[in-house]
């Protein structure tokens, strides 16, 4: 269906018309159906996935009993109907057959009535009594299939391995990595590739490879698959008892605008083939954000109540709770990489390393500790530079020389601390807050290993289809021993080069150097200190000691800033009222201006140009979240429930959107989804359907 449907006074008749409903069963899929000429039909509940799941209820007798459509009293005995596929048709006065309902049946309740003679004048017991049958459509078999395997390509072909990776799954550094195929093998594409799995594809790697059956049931997935055509967000590794149903929630989940129905489906003469997953956006107009959008849902149905004499009932709620001013999609803090640089490069070349005023990379360890190093060992003979030597191994000397971080109350420009708009934009030439009570150095940095980040945009210089890992922090420094073969005034080589090894501050913003001895790096402070050293600082000769100030590290933190996507909704005034949306994983990445991104051939620090630029940003993702956020809260919440007198074949309803009901002259503006059409019959009751439509919280 799609268009728009109108029930009311000359459209969709609402004339009450007497169906007869009948009920047929088969005990496996694919074999014969038998009419229950003596079923009775109770209720069926046609639910979209958020509401539930689909379900019948029918009553069989036992005993001596005559169906409405028998001729005569005959004998029932207790129906044995556990496991049995049943379906539900409505026939029309004009003969039209409508099936309803299919699924399988899932439990029984039973009224015993006693007993009685099995024929007039016999004295033999016959049981007496009511079968109550619960059956429950497609859903209920998502929810029975565990996910704990996963296929893979190999050689062309599939294999099946007793784990589940996740889709899309996440480096350690927390960088989403594709992991299918790249084209489909064996219908769908599977685990083992390099390529990033959009929800569809998910979906139908999904129902193929977890629902597949030998009976020849079939899966399919339907609707509007145009909202499904966007990356998926990593989903982790799966326990066992994550279900199919599970993995659906997921894959087509509320917050981003879209639900889904199970719904049978047909084949030749009508006959069940199956169940579809029929996806449907939760309203009937289209909502863009950022250049993303929420297609808008085709499928409309408006009631028009005036005059009509078999409307039961009408109800209809709104609820302005979940309506808000503004809509707010949250990402994770952004990235910022940038070179701390000490006195020289920060262009005082002679000021000290623990108090320049221009550094950012400063030493962090006092000048007390500093004393107690270079003094040595207390006793112990002044030429005795093994002694003295171990004595400075100890841990209280571990910051000494090699512990360097941002000063406390660093103040970031504008190219440091990047401000973003409501649309995730960096503002140019705007600082944002930061504090520096709370700090921390990631290990690693958004810069790729074989990509030139002096270019803008950066040039990637590796093999085709090559995975470049991400850098950890570079720190140079001063290489007299190059500058001695090179002939150059000033030549930096990277830390690895220089014998020093590099780990970061995860309580701070800065690095830890591990040098050996921690003096090494004390040329410039040594001053002919007391205690011998089978290592001095201050020798012309000794090429390997490095002078501090000459240090600069390009590393990475997570600034204050979070990537933040907003939209002021169209109705009301901006009362200060938000809804938020998170995705923890949602990152922008910024590379500060003159960021030290390589060492050259000669020595010289290679930057990234005087222009910051970003190297992340997912804000077109969150864009998507945005969409289906926006499209849940630009209205205020309404539900409506409308009951008619007689059984309307109207299941096909379900999942679309209820523009407005007209009733008594007033209309009613609803705007939201069907959620559910309910048929009720039961033994001596009067029939009834009921539309029941809203979001689902």
């Amino acid at each position: 269906m799609a268009g728009t449907v109108v029930i009311g006074p000359g459209a969709e008749s609402v004339t009450r018309e007497e169906s007869a409903a009948l009920v047929y069963a088969r005990p496996e899929w694919g074999g014969g159906w038998v009419l229950l000429e003596h079923a009775v039909f109770e209720r069926a509940s046609i639910f979209a996935g958020s509401d539930g799941v689909s379900s019948l209820e029918f009553s069989t007798p036992y005993g001596r009993h005559k169906p409405p459509l028998a001729a005569a009293f005959a004998v029932y005995q207790p129906a044995g109907l556990m496991g049995w596929w049943v379906r539900l048709d409505f026939v029309d006065p004009a003969g039209a057959v409508t099936t309803v309902f299919h699924g399988q049946v899932r439990g029984e309740d039973r009224q015993v009535l006693g007993s009685q003679s099995d024929t007039a004048g016999s004295t033999a017991p016959l049981q007496k009594g009511w079968q109550r049958w619960h059956a429950h459509g497609g859903q209920i078999l998502l929810r029975l299939r565990a996910v704990s395997t996963s296929w893979w390509e190999r050689g062309g072909e599939t294999v099946e391995l007793g784990w589940f990776p996740g889709f899309n799954r996440r480096d350690r550094r927390g960088f989403l990595i594709g992991n299918r195929s790249a084209a489909p093998v064996g219908g769908t594409c599977v685990f083992g590739g390099h390529d990033v799995w959009t929800r569809r594809q998910a979906l139908d790697y999904v129902l193929a490879r977890h629902l597949a059956t030998a009976d020849g049931l079939t899966w399919g997935l339907g609707g509007q698959l145009d909202a499904l055509d966007q990356d998926l967000e990593d989903m982790g590794n799966l326990s066992a008892s994550r279900t199919v149903e599970d993995l659906l929630r997921e894959l087509i989940p509320r917050r981003t605008g879209l639900d889904f129905a199970v719904v049978p489906t047909f084949g030749a003469d009508d006959e069940p083939s199956g169940f579809e997953v029929r996806v449907f956006a939760l309203i009937g107009t289209n909502v863009t954000f950022r250049g993303a959008t929420l297609p808008r849902n085709p499928d409309l149905v408006t009631i028009q109540g005036a005059d009509m004499a078999d409307v039961e009932a009408v109800h209809v709620v709104r609820d302005d709770t979940h309506r808000a001013a503004r809509v707010r999609v949250v990402g994770a803090r952004v990235v910022v990489c940038a070179t701390l640089r000490g006195p020289e490069l920060a262009g005082d070349p002679a000021g000290d390393v623990l108090t320049s005023p221009p550094a950012t990379l400063r030493g962090q360890w006092t000048e007390s500790e500093e004393a107690a190093y270079q003094a040595g060992a207390p006793g112990a003979d002044g030429d005795d530079a093994r002694a003295h030597d171990a004595y400075r191994r100890a841990d209280r000397f571990r910051a000494v020389y090699q512990r360097f971080a941002a000063p406390a109350g660093w103040e970031r420009g504008p190219g440091v601390a990047p401000a973003l708009d409501a649309l995730a934009q960096v503002l140019p030439g705007v600082t944002a807050p930061h504090q520096d009570a709370v700090r921390s150095t990631l290990t690693w940095t958004p810069l790729r290993e074989g990509w030139d980040y002096s270019q803008d945009p950066p040039v990637d210089r590796n093999p085709p289809d090559a995975e470049p890992e991400l850098l950890p922090p570079l720190v140079v420094a001063q290489d007299r021993e190059a500058e001695l073969d090179l002939g150059e005034a000033r030549v930096y080589s990277p830390a690895d080069h220089l014998g020093l090894g590099v780990s970061v501050l995860r309580s701070d913003l800065g690095i830890v150097l591990a040098a050996a001895p921690n003096h090494r790096l004390a040329r410039g402070r040594w001053d002919g200190a007391p205690g011998a050293s089978d290592f001095d600082p201050e020798d012309d000769e000794e090429p390997r000691a490095i002078d501090p100030r000459t240090l600069a590290a390009t590393v990475a933190w997570r600034s204050d800033a979070r990537l933040v996507l907003e939209a002021a909704l169209a109705e009301g005034d901006d009362d200060g009222t938000v809804v938020e949306l998170e995705v923890p994983d949602a990152e922008l990445w910024w590379l500060a201006p003159g960021t030290v991104v390589d060492v050259d051939a000669s020595g010289g620090l290679v930057t990234s140009g005087p222009l910051g630029r970003v190297l992340r940003n997912d804000a077109d993702r969150l864009a998507g979240f945005m969409a289906g956020a926006i499209a849940r809260h630009l209205h205020g919440r309404a539900r409506a429930t409308v009951a008619f007198r007689g059984w309307r074949p109207w299941v096909h309803l379900v999942g679309s959107v209820l523009r407005t009901v007209e009733e008594g002259g007033e209309t009613h503006g609803i705007d939201a989804p069907i959620t559910a059409v309910e048929l009720y019959g039961g033994r001596g009751a009067s029939p009834k359907t009921v539309i029941r439509a809203g979001y689902a919280l």
